[in-house]
């Protein structure tokens, strides 16, 4: 935000973090009326929105668009994140659980920390604007991935091939996916 605003105004920093984490916020709650396969599409969908509203911030240096970049950016992380859980939570037994959520958590915050941990190193080396445009390239390149991919595991009526019987609906300890 300081690159493309022009400006030391600290707060315009911390007002794109606010507008990220509420859009986020209100994504899972209206993510929650959808199953977890239009949750993932909505959120990959939002990415690419998102990462093309950036590039178009900063090339053009409008403040604006990098904050409502921010805000689609959190509508796609929130929808993104929720349909992830909700898509493996039900294929884990009730005792497995608790489990499951922490090795979920446990990458979640790997999946945000190493490659934040990347970008500080790589803007370091060869700037910030730099920087950036790598790592939308690899989050649109990511999200139009997981679109494709998302919409082949589906069967002929549009539904997600899912296993016959999810380990959660098992009542006990499955042999399967």
């Amino acid at each position: 935000m300081k690159e493309v605003a022009g400006s030391d105004a600290t707060w315009m920093g911390g007002l794109t973090v606010a507008a990220l984490t509420v859009s986020g916020a209100t994504a899972i709650l209206f993510a929650r009326r959808h199953s977890a396969h239009a949750s993932l599409i909505a959120g990959a969908a939002a990415l690419i929105i998102d990462v093309c509203m950036i590039f178009s911030s900063v090339a053009l240096s409008l403040p604006l668009a990098l904050l409502l970049g921010s805000v689609v950016a959190g509508l796609g992380f929130g929808a993104g994140f929720l349909g992830a859980l909700r898509s493996v939570v039900p294929l884990a037994a009730p005792q497995e659980r608790a489990s499951l959520m922490a090795a979920f958590y446990i990458e979640s915050y790997l999946a945000n920390a190493v490659p934040a941990m990347a970008a500080g190193y790589l803007a370091q080396q060869i700037g910030l604007v730099e920087t950036a445009d790598i790592f939308g390239l690899f989050i649109l390149s990511l999200s139009i991935l997981a679109i494709v991919l998302g919409n082949l595991r589906r069967d002929g009526s549009g539904a997600a091939k899912t296993p016959e019987t999810p380990r959660a609906e098992c009542g006990r300890v499955c042999k399967g996916p």
